[in-house]
């Protein structure tokens, strides 16, 4: 691979858009915290934007 790596960008339609609720990162069961870290993975690899909920900003 060379220094310079071409990227490209598709058009997503924001419907497309995965919603994480993040309220589980407070959460005392690591179980939980780890699936949201999966789920915000999983969405910062297939589209590279997310929305979330559950983060108690109004």
């Amino acid at each position: 691979m060379s220094a310079q790596t071409a990227l490209t960008a598709q058009k997503i339609d924001t419907a497309a858009l995965p919603v994480i609720d993040v309220s589980d990162l407070s959460s005392s069961d690591p179980l939980r915290c780890k699936g949201v870290g999966e789920a915000l993975r999983r969405a910062c690899l297939d589209k590279g934007f997310f929305y979330c909920s559950g983060h108690g900003v109004p």
